[in-house]
C-alpha cells in the first residue's frame, strides 16, 4: 500500500500476477485499493478483485503491515 501513496478518499488499480493452484497457470489479476479515512492511527483500504468475486477492508498498522486482512490473516499480537 505504501508504494501507492494514496490519500484518504483516493483509489488506484494495482494489477498482480495470480498463480492458479490447479495447473499453475499465471494470470493477470485486476485489483483495486481505495483508501478510506484512517481510524485510531491505522490506514484502511477497501480492496476488490472482481475476477475472484472478492472484496474486503484491509487494516494496516503505522509501519504498513496488515493487522486485519479478512479471509487471509489477522494479527493477534
Amino acid at each position: 500500500m505504501r508504494r501507492l501513496e494514496l490519500p484518504a478518499g483516493a483509489a488506484a488499480g494495482a494489477p498482480a500476477a495470480w498463480v492458479r493452484a490447479v495447473g499453475l497457470c499465471v494470470e493477470r489479476l485486476e485489483q483495486t485499493y481505495a483508501r478510506t479515512a484512517d481510524e485510531t492511527g491505522h490506514q484502511r483500504y477497501e480492496y476488490a478483485a472482481p475476477a475472484l468475486d472478492f472484496a474486503c477492508r484491509i487494516v494496516f498498522d503505522e509501519s504498513g503491515l496488515a493487522l486485519d486482512y479478512p479471509g487471509i490473516a489477522v494479527r493477534v499480537a
